[in-house]
């Protein structure tokens, strides 16, 4: 009995550093530091961890949880380096200082990945050594609590950063955030997330390796006009994947050639509490050429990706089509004061040549909803399915009139001979 006890006991501490140091890898900092009282072979197994988690929401206390990390990094194998380095949720009790002394000693052990995750009203300041570490191929900047300006040095040199994230920042110039995108050489992954753009100029995402862009809208306190200060202009020829979602008076160029988009994500939204109103007259005063202007951005940015293998839409303009003409435009553009219900967007050559399939969710049965439906079924000439979810959240009396919309849809002329319409 003893001797089966001791052989079958414990099957985890025999096993090599580098797999304990992967198990530990996905627990917090302070609890794998904990498990050094299992047993000599743990005691001293924390000291050379290359993934090290430091969440403030662990360790609330300010003391307590700056005297974690300085030990942790104080009796760290000398030889040891650093894989990954994130500090989580660090909030207006933590001193910045040690933040910064921090982030320059996992500059020293070679650190290859750094996220940092701020809750914190007062300004922070990096160091500029973490713009120039030679190691770093992934750095993740976010502040949850609070648009954070983002203080960048002249010199930035990143030549292994592969994946950059600025979640919720703002720039007193925005030549200096294409500094840093310039300075990142092989570039893949770029996020610019919640941040404030309302500056003047271009900003310029000239990367010839990135394969995934994210942009979205952040603060906007200067109104719909500052957002005609910062355009977003991209060259980045072998892009896969592209996710935006901005306010609709952005301006976005696509310049150069590109590979084919595997997927493409676009939200385009008026600005702050006035949703619609740039668009349907309600309370925001422009002009029919800014009116114009604004269709012209939105017509150029889908354009622009339409050749991709999988578009999905944020297509709160259907609210109010009820030309069903939403997904044809032609030269004009717009015919009349009522942009969106006049507007014509997708050109017929632009997806009917290779749409297979369509996808609609919380469908309710309104008479916008078929006329796209219509449009679709009678110009795709590839269209394979058709995938309609209803609506949860609807009255007895409009899931009767959903009855009557799907017997309507289905005596539709079709372009293509092989769809199949389901509903859910």
């Amino acid at each position: 009995m003893t001797s089966k006890k001791s052989n079958g006991g414990d099957r985890i501490s025999p096993l090599s550093d580098s797999i304990l140091h992967h198990i530990l890898s996905f627990l917090h900092t302070k609890s794998a530091v904990q498990t050094s009282v299992l047993s000599s072979r743990w005691r001293h197994l924390w000291k050379s961890m290359p993934h090290l988690i430091f969440d403030k929401k662990i360790t609330p206390n300010a003391k307590s949880f700056a005297g974690l990390v300085y030990e942790v990094l104080l009796f760290r194998q000398t030889t040891s380096h650093i894989h990954s380095f994130r500090l989580l949720s660090m909030d207006d009790t933590d001193d910045a200082r040690d933040l910064y002394n921090w982030i320059v000693v996992a500059i020293g052990r070679n650190v290859k990945e750094i996220e940092i995750d701020l809750l914190t009203y007062n300004p922070i300041k990096l160091p500029n050594s973490l713009f120039t570490c030679q190691t770093l191929t992934s750095l993740e900047l976010s502040s949850s609590s609070s648009i954070q300006k983002l203080e960048l040095p002249d010199k930035i040199s990143l030549p292994m950063l592969e994946t950059l994230s600025l979640d919720s920042f703002s720039f007193g110039d925005v030549e200096a955030v294409n500094k840093l995108i310039s300075g990142c050489p092989v570039l893949l992954r770029l996020e610019i997330l919640g941040c404030d753009l309302d500056v003047e100029g271009c900003l310029v995402i000239d990367a010839p390796t990135l394969l995934t862009l994210a942009v979205e809208y952040g603060a906007n306190s200067g109104g719909l006009l500052d957002l005609h200060k910062c355009e977003i202009r991209i060259n980045a020829p072998n892009l896969d994947v592209f996710w935006c979602a901005d306010y609709i008076a952005r301006k976005f160029t696509f310049v150069g050639e590109r590979t084919l988009l595997d997927s493409a994500e676009i939200y385009l939204v008026a600005n702050g509490n006035d949703f619609f109103a740039p668009l349907l007259d309600l309370s925001i005063s422009e002009d029919e050429g800014e009116k114009k202007e604004h269709a012209r951005r939105c017509t150029s940015l889908l354009g622009a990706v339409c050749g991709t293998k999988r578009l999905h839409l944020g297509a709160w303009m259907l609210l109010n089509d009820s030309s069903g003409k939403l997904l044809n435009w032609d030269e004009e553009i717009f015919n009349s004061a009522n942009v969106v219900g006049e507007s014509q967007w997708f050109p017929k050559r632009c997806i009917f040549h290779h749409l297979k399939v369509i996808e609609i969710h919380d469908v309710i049965g309104y008479m916008n909803e078929f006329n796209v439906l219509e449009f679709l079924l009678e110009n795709a000439l590839i269209l394979e399915k058709i995938i309609i979810w209803t609506s949860n959240d609807i009255s007895c009396d409009r899931k009767k009139g959903l009855i009557n919309f799907s017997k309507a849809l289905l005596k539709i002329p079709r372009a293509s001979s092989d769809i199949v319409i389901l509903f859910f």
